[in-house]
Order: structure tokens, then C-alpha cells, then sequence
């Protein structure tokens, strides 16, 4: 309706669209905005759009190591290549790869830019085991956004954690089962509601998120359910097809459906054999 009407009014004279504060667009704006750019092909239609530029990241850095033309040709160019999937390791190689091709002395810079601010080199999967907050300084990873931040259509399937979590399965496992205790707030339980948290599950590799739609692209998602022997606890054990085939990485995302809060324990349990009494059993079919 809206490529419509822009279409009709382009028939009475040109117009000019302006979108302002275009960082706080959500999934459904930009793909209006997608289509709206396509007309400027066919009709008299000239879109401005404005926004607050992310000074912090590490392409602004760029830009102000080598120099705004060059910086913007070379990340433009790359971002050409980019795909729904494309994650932070796969950009900044391919930004290193425009580099060589139009300016090889900036590779060396651009790329100690891109190490210093974790697009290339960082750990961004972190082995799960059994922890707590209390006696641990490394709380970041166990941090949870919530859905009421303006993002409810920037992410369908839950707020993504910042970090993923992996367990190393062994060939001969039956099944493994995970628990975390969450709350909402800081990490002393203040702020009210909480997170409600499912888990993206791949094998051998990280869980992607699909560029614009925000959509998770993972083997499975599974629903975390309360666990009565935790307070504020919830327990999955994932079995069968969840786990991967001869062993390997499960690779594992918290998708935060509820509001902002903290993980403040996990526990792991590798299990040998299935007895009928595991908490929560899926086997991902």
C-alpha cells in the first residue's frame, strides 16, 4: 500500500520521502524501506534518510585510521558481498580482501582495527559448564536483553545472548541436560519480571542470525521449561537428533523471550544412558 501511494504520488510531480532516525528502525522498516528504494529506479522518487552514527564500532574506527573516502570505499565494496548469513569472522575477512585489492597498505591497519574491537579473532563461543555468578567475575556472557527495548519485530524468535555457550559431547552420550537459574534485573535479582529463555542448538558451529529479519538460522529451537527443583530454574535434556551425530560441539544460544535479566547459574550433565526419569526430555525431531 505504501510503494503505492509513494508510486501515485511520483505520477503528480517528484517526491522526496525523509526518514529520520533510521538506527531505531525495526525489521518491518527496513524492509518497507527496501521496497520504497526500488521504485527510485522507475520513478521520480528521491528517499533521505537520517541517522546517528555508531561512532564506537570498529568501522568508524577505520574510517578515522585510513581516512573517510577510503574507508567507506572499501567497506562498501565489501558489504556487497555480505549474505544473510555472513558473521563477524567471514566480514572482516572480506573486508581485509577489498583492502588488498584497492589499497594494500591499509590491509595491516584495518586489520588491527578489526582484532582490537573482537571483529576478527574473538571468542564469541564459550564452553558451558556448571557456574555461578557468585563466585565468577565473568558475568557478561550470562547477561540477557529483553523484548521490551523496541526490538519485539528486530528479533521473532527472542533476543539473542551476547555470547554462545558449547559442551564438548562424547561419542557415547545418550543424552545431555542443561539447566540455568535466571532472574530479572541486575545480578542481585532487582528490576522485577525475567527472562524467559529458549535455546537455538546447531552442531560444530555457531547459531547465526539472518541479517535484517533477525531471524535465528539453527538445526533447533527448544522451549526451556521450569524445572520445580530450581528456584527460577529451568532444565532441558536434549537427546536424539539434538545432539550431534558420533559426538562433537553442541553449540548452544540463549533466545531471551521475557524481559532483561541475568543467568546467575548453569549446570551440565553429560548422561551415559536414558532411564525414563530425565527433566524436560526432547530428542529435536
Amino acid at each position: 500500500a505504501v510503494e503505492t501511494a509513494l508510486e501515485a504520488g511520483t505520477g503528480e510531480g517528484p517526491v522526496v520521502l525523509v526518514v529520520e532516525d533510521l538506527h531505531w528502525a525495526d525489521a518491518s522498516s527496513l524492509e518497507l524501506l527496501e521496497r520504497a528504494l526500488a521504485l527510485t529506479d522507475s520513478c521520480s522518487l528521491l528517499i533521505i534518510c537520517a541517522l546517528r552514527p555508531y561512532t564506537e564500532h570498529g568501522c568508524w574506527a577505520v574510517r578515522e585510521a585510513i581516512g573517510k573516502a577510503k574507508a567507506d570505499s572499501i567497506i562498501l565494496a565489501a558489504i556487497q558481498s555480505f549474505g544473510q548469513t555472513t558473521e563477524f569472522e567471514s566480514a572482516g575477512a572480506m573486508i581485509l580482501a577489498e583492502a588488498d585489492k584497492q589499497d594494500s597498505a591499509s590491509k595491516p591497519i584495518i586489520e588491527k582495527i578489526l582484532k582490537e574491537y573482537g571483529i576478527l579473532g574473538c571468542e564469541r563461543i564459550k564452553p558451558m559448564g556448571n557456574w555461578s555468578a557468585a563466585s565468577s567475575k565473568d558475568k557478561v556472557p550470562f547477561a540477557v536483553q529483553g523484548m521490551q527495548n523496541g526490538q519485539q519485530g528486530a528479533f521473532p524468535d527472542g533476543m539473542p545472548g551476547y555470547i554462545q555457550h558449547s559442551v564438548e559431547v562424547p561419542a557415547d552420550a545418550k543424552g545431555v541436560q542443561i539447566s540455568w537459574v535466571a532472574q530479572g534485573g541486575g545480578f542481585g535479582g532487582f528490576g522485577g519480571g525475567g527472562p524467559k529463555l529458549n535455546l537455538a542448538i546447531e552442531h560444530n558451529k555457531p547459531v547465526l542470525l539472518g541479517g535484517f529479519t533477525g531471524k535465528i538460522s539453527a538445526k533447533f529451537i527448544v522451549e526451556g521449561k521450569a524445572d520445580k527443583q530450581l528456584q527460577n530454574g529451568s532444565t532441558v535434556t536434549l537427546t536424539g537428533k539434538c545432539l550431534p551425530a558420533g559426538g562433537g560441539k553442541l553449540v548452544l544460544l540463549f533466545l531471551n523471550k521475557g524481559s532483561t535479566g541475568n543467568i546467575v547459574q548453569t549446570y551440565v550433565s553429560k548422561l551415559t544412558y536414558l532411564d525414563g526419569k530425565e527433566i524436560n526430555p526432547t530428542a529435536c525431531k
